[in-house]
């Protein structure tokens, strides 16, 4: 399969006839395939329009991190990183894609929520969801061979591929295909939960047991007896500094914030925020009690769905579940939008989302290393910290305790 990488956006156009111009040229089974790889925003804004087309041709409906103009977002917000996109070609057609972001990252080795090391690699992070076109098995086979090959020749030290679906296509063959020394072990596996949005409230409340509708409309009732609740809504740029920040610092309090995934007032954030909002896809709430900001809730909207990004509560507050009435809510007004049926929470398995969810499949993130000396030391070191971390696990869940120790680390974490 001939490789070429295209240093100049003017050498593609939006035309089949730039791309017979990396056809392979051998008499093999590979000869009617080839690639194309993109490394700066602005080669990458020249494939919006086979971006799309791609995406529409995926047969699955592609998460928003996905979306061109999220991407690109995101990409701009990381200066000391470069885009990536890597076109499959065949018989000089587009035929498939897969997109992330080039630079050195840090590989974490977790016992449990406690970081032991953290060594860097350059690695390629594809996109949640960031694979597009005809994904069948042969089409996998085509990607994974690539981005091996690409480690192979010193262009990365890892590629890391974020939550795969185990029942995808491109996680089997990744399995299959890579070598036992250049691939991770030891795999954590995650829930991802969705729910079905009701067209009313009531549906979702009859949903649920007795019990549980009785938990939370007294929630409800308590907050609003004790407090003057008001709820904030950001869909646009206007009124997103404000919002932002109140929201900034109700994250700088939780656990997410203590493992460096908080919601953050900075120049990126803003970039982000404010391409959300003009493309009609920012939904950022803030609760407040007696006009104190004490919980928030950031998604995005997006294709019939509502995309949960992140999520917190001011720790002191804890009693009176500001984050539990701050989220139905939010759920009321997703209720009343005809054009949202969906609610997806996002990656891991938490309790909340156990609770609430409808519709569960389970990922995992997937690394393959190049096959060198350090990569694979890496790797080693990384199972070796991985492994003892899943035996811990494994022997608190038995023990019933799992929960106990979680409690304990997000209240050291918070603030």
């Amino acid at each position: 399969m001939k490789v070429q990488s295209i240093s100049h956006s003017n050498e593609i156009e939006h035309t089949c006839e730039p791309f017979q111009l990396v056809r392979a040229n051998s008499d093999s089974d590979d000869s009617c395939w080839g690639v194309c790889t993109f490394h700066t925003l602005e080669q990458i804004r020249t494939l919006q329009a086979i971006w799309q087309t791609l995406k529409n041709e995926s047969g699955h409906r592609t998460d928003i991190e996905a979306e061109f103009n999220r991407y690109v977002s995101l990409a701009e917000s990381l200066p000391d990183h470069e885009p990536y996109a890597l076109l499959l070609l065949k018989e000089g057609k587009p035929h498939a894609m897969l997109v992330g972001i080039l630079g050195f990252v840090e590989i974490p080795c977790k016992f449990g929520y406690l970081e032991v090391l953290k060594p860097s690699l350059k690695g390629i992070t594809v996109t949640y969801g960031g694979y597009l076109g005809d994904l069948g098995e042969e089409t996998c086979r085509k990607l994974v061979g690539h981005l091996y090959a690409s480690t192979c020749r010193k262009q990365a030290d890892v590629v890391i591929f974020r939550q795969l679906p185990l029942d995808s296509p491109l996680y089997s063959v990744f399995r299959k295909q890579i070598p036992a020394l250049c691939r991770n072990h030891f795999l954590k596996i995650d829930g991802h939960w969705q729910m079905s949005i009701p067209d009313q409230t009531d549906a979702f409340y009859a949903y649920h047991s007795s019990k549980t509708r009785q938990t939370l409309r007294r929630q409800v009732r308590q907050i609003k007896s004790k407090f003057q609740v008001r709820l904030a809504e950001c869909t646009d740029a206007g009124s997103m500094p404000e919002i932002l920040s109140h929201a900034a610092a109700i994250s700088s309090r939780t656990y997410q914030h203590g493992l460096g995934c908080g919601l953050i007032d900075d120049a990126p954030t803003r970039k982000q925020l404010t391409t959300a909002a003009e493309n009609g896809w920012l939904q950022l709430h803030v609760l407040y009690l007696n006009n104190e900001p004490c919980a928030f809730q950031f998604g995005l909207r997006y294709e019939g769905r509502y995309f949960l990004q992140q999520m917190g509560f001011n720790p002191d507050l804890k009693q009176w579940h500001a984050g539990t009435v701050l989220f139905l809510k939010v759920l009321e007004r997703l209720c009343e939008d005809p054009e949202v049926n969906c609610f997806d929470f996002g990656f891991g398995d938490a309790e909340y989302k156990k609770r609430f969810g409808t519709n569960y499949w389970e990922e995992s993130t997937l690394y393959l290393y190049a096959p060198r000396v350090y990569p694979v030391f890496v790797n080693m070191l990384h199972a070796t910290v991985s492994g003892l971390s899943e035996g811990m696990r494994f022997l608190a869940q038995k023990t019933g305790i799992e929960g106990k120790i979680k409690r304990k680390w997000r209240n050291l974490l918070q603030k």
